[in-house]
């Protein structure tokens, strides 16, 4: 009720329904329909845009209204999920949804889709194994189940940890109220201006109506002179050059790949002078291609022929498809770095190399996921009645838990010159730019629970190198952001070394102090990494605090960030961001609240793009909104000036005829133009629409084109109506509204012609 009568009272929507009693009174009811409708449309658009943009908070709400088999005082009974309390246990299967956050204790085959909170829109396998590392993304935590999640198998035990306002989702609802204050949309600032106008245009009508009953004492002219003017003034095609400006940009952008989440994104774009992206799909390619194994001190191109298949590269090949999951993720799973380097594993050993292991046979047992703390993922399968682990992961993180290495098909002592020597080969294969992974296994003659210690005493097998190819348009990227007067930050989860190559070759830094890693951040004070970090260009290997913080440090700085997201991982720095954009095909609705636009794909293209012309843009809007304002003063001028006030019974239907279709049509001319080249991105931010200096240009206007009127009449005897002269000298003042270096040959153009000859036919006729 209160967004709809946010909506019913403002200052245009109430002067329109002053306009329609005047007309009513007039007995003009056909004038009463043309103006009512838009100014209803325009209500009933800005009512829904209030819904919809409260509906995932509604949703969120409204998660305590269905009830749960809980355990108490060892009976199960089914209770209302808003009365669940601390510590008890809930009994879940498939089809239920989790009524709050809670712990596993027990489970079989369990799976759960929590893509509303952590923003993975796949099955995730929960467990009841004791995490002991300190995990950095929720999305890690595989012994907890977060409230909405839906189960989607198995069987669950689970005691709650969090209810209410205490849980994730609640806290992430209370996050996304913090990161929605009233924003100013480029519709809400037209909007004022034109409830500015109107007031002015009320004040002058009150005046005129004043002085109207003074010279006459007549109560019934001074109001008939106050009906005249405010007429005269009103906007009666604002809700549609409104509407027509809010399609026109959605449907523009929308074929671009662009979604506009947040009209107020269009007035934040050009005070960005920071962006955040991560390295992976921005500037580099959406996939990894193997290029290189290296196994018992010998390094193999990834194209290697069959006949030179060793028992270790065999093991290197299984343990890489063991040990992932890209052939169960779905079409919807957000492409991260991990899923990039399962997928190209995959594809090329089975796809390229046309190897097929048997180990699909065999049953995995359970996964340990891979974390921003291990560095490592494990699966546990079972075959041939034992059991085998398949980990990989960073070297270091890998190769210290290893007491064996794999040499000649052989599990022999794990020397120090082996770990120097695979060392030695990781550092030269990320000076080239790779991303390194290191594989290990290790052999059960029992089945490992999924607590025990089973990434300890591995056999090191290699590493697989893998390369993530740099766009061709990315150093154009960075370019485009630099003379914009924005400065790039990558964020990646490459090691150091690796960033450094490739962000040398993108010319976004020249040492390697540019790139810091997240352990470098996490050793550094508050104090030591504000003094230093305004040379850093790259970061690497971040969690979701590091790049809060990185965030922070710009905005203290007095930098306005824009970050790009892409799940809700992403919701910490998304929070403490200036803007957001998301770079995801299929972005959760959560996740639109925290961000202006979401680009589906061709990142760099759209950035450069919407960044270049949204300048433009606010400029023809600020042009057009000049022109309106121009265009109505003097028309309100002509007819004072011209008629005495008074407004012939005929008169309605043509003001509503040049307010409803020639003032909308004529912005549409200055909106539809296109600059001969890029625009200049060092413009400054766009400037304030000058009212008051439109008023007297647009007064001015009015007298002139009664002057031409007068002179054509009694010199010439050429009789031209003022309506149709007043559309003609609009037509050619409106150059002075349009951009500068134009196209010649435009839509716009060829509209603005048409426009000319239609006016000038009509003049011809109605004066034959």
């Amino acid at each position: 009720a209160r967004a709809v009568l946010k909506s019913v009272f403002q200052i245009w929507f109430l002067a329109a329904l002053i306009d329609a009693a005047i007309l009513y009174i007039e007995g003009h009811k056909l004038e009463i329909i043309v103006i009512i409708v838009p100014s209803l449309a325009g209500v009933i658009f800005q009512t829904a845009a209030y819904f919809r943009k409260y509906g995932d908070f509604r949703k969120i709400k409204n998660m305590d209204r269905f009830k749960v088999r809980v355990i108490r005082n060892g009976i199960t009974e089914a209770v209302p999920s808003s009365e669940l309390v601390m510590g008890d246990i809930v009994l879940l299967h498939k089809g239920e949804v989790v009524p709050a956050d809670m712990r596993v204790i027990e489970c079989e085959r369990f799976k759960v889709m929590e893509g509303s909170i952590t923003g993975d829109n796949r099955p995730v396998e929960k467990y009841a194994t004791k995490i002991e590392e300190e995990v950095s993304s929720i999305s890690n935590i595989r012994n907890m189940l977060f409230k909405s999640s839906i189960v989607v198998d198995g069987y669950c035990q689970a005691i709650i940890i969090a209810v209410g306002r205490s849980t994730f989702a609640a806290t992430t609802l209370q996050a996304m109220e913090k990161a929605n204050p009233e924003e100013v949309g480029i519709l809400e600032a037209c909007k004022k201006k034109v409830n500015l106008h109107l007031l002015s245009i009320l004040m002058i009508s009150l005046a005129a109506a004043g002085i109207t009953f003074f010279v006459t004492d007549s109560l019934k002219e001074a109001i008939r002179t106050l009906e005249s003017l405010f007429l005269f003034g009103s906007v009666y095609g604002f809700a549609l050059v409104g509407g027509m400006l809010a399609a026109s940009i959605k449907l523009h952008l929308d074929v671009r790949g662009i979604n506009i989440l947040n009209y107020s994104a269009l007035l934040k774009i050009p005070k960005i002078n920071v962006s955040i992206t991560g390295k992976l799909g921005v500037i580099s390619e959406k996939r990894m291609i193997l290029k290189e194994i290296y196994t018992d001190r010998l390094a193999y191109n990834a194209n290697l022929k069959e006949k030179v298949w060793s028992s270790n590269i065999s093991r290197i090949f299984n343990i890489a498809l063991y040990c992932n999951t890209y052939n169960e993720l779905t079409k919807n799973t957000n492409p991260d770095y991990n899923y990039m380097i399962d997928k190209g594993l995959a594809f090329h050993i089975e796809k390229v190399l046309k190897y097929s292991v048997e180990g699909f046979k065999h049953e995995r047992r359970f996964i340990i996921p891979f974390d921003n703390e291990r560095r490592m993922m494990t699966a546990v399968y079972k075959l041939e009645g034992k059991y085998r682990s398949y980990t990989k992961g960073l070297l270091d993180s890998v190769i210290n838990n290893c007491t064996l290495i794999m040499r000649n098909g052989l599990e022999v002592e794990l020397l120090k010159e082996d770990i120097e020597h695979a060392k030695n080969k990781a550092v030269e294969m990320e000076s080239r730019g790779l991303t390194v992974i290191a594989l290990a296994y290790r052999s059960f003659n029992y089945e490992p629970a999924p607590g025990s210690n089973i990434e300890s005493n591995m056999v090191f097998v290699g590493l697989t190198a893998l390369d993530n190819y740099i766009l061709d348009e990315g150093k154009e990227y960075i370019d485009v952001l630099r003379k914009s007067g924005i400065r790039p930050i990558l964020f990646t989860e490459d090691t150091k070394l690796t960033a450094y190559n490739w962000g040398k070759r993108l010319g976004i830094l020249k040492g390697i102090n540019e790139v810091m890693s997240g352990i470098e951040m996490d050793n550094l004070s508050q104090e030591d990494f504000l003094s230093s970090f305004g040379k850093v260009s790259i970061y690497s290997k971040l969690n979701p605090s590091n790049k809060s913080r990185v965030i922070k440090a710009f905005k203290e700085k007095g930098a306005y960030a824009a970050f790009t997201c892409s799940s809700m991982s992403d919701m910490a720095p998304a929070v403490n961001s200036d803007f957001n954009i998301i770079y995801n095909e299929q972005y959760e609705r959560t996740l639109r609240s925290f961000s202006g636009i979401a680009v589906k794909d061709n990142y760099i293209k759209n950035i450069i793009y919407i960044i270049r012309r949204t300048r433009l843009f606010l400029r023809q809007v600020n042009n057009s909104l000049e022109f309106m304002l121009f265009s109505l003063i003097a028309f309100l001028v002509l007819k004072a000036a011209g008629s005495g006030i008074s407004i012939p019974d005929s008169d309605y239907g043509r003001i509503l005829w040049m307010n409803l279709f020639n003032l909308p049509l004529l912005q549409v001319i200055i909106l539809l133009d296109r600059t001969k080249e890029e625009p200049d991105e060092n413009n400054s931010v766009i400037e304030k629409v000058k009212v008051l200096r439109s008023y007297f240009e647009g007064a001015a206007a009015g007298l002139i084109i009664l002057l031409i009127q007068l002179i054509f009449g009694r010199y010439l005897g050429f009789y031209i109506g003022d309506y149709l002269l007043f559309n003609l000298v609009m037509l050619l003042i409106i150059n002075k509204f349009r951009i500068k270096n134009r196209k010649i040959i435009s839509m716009a153009n060829v509209f603005y012609s048409v426009i000319i000859i239609f006016n000038v036919v009509l003049i011809f006729v109605m004066n034959r």
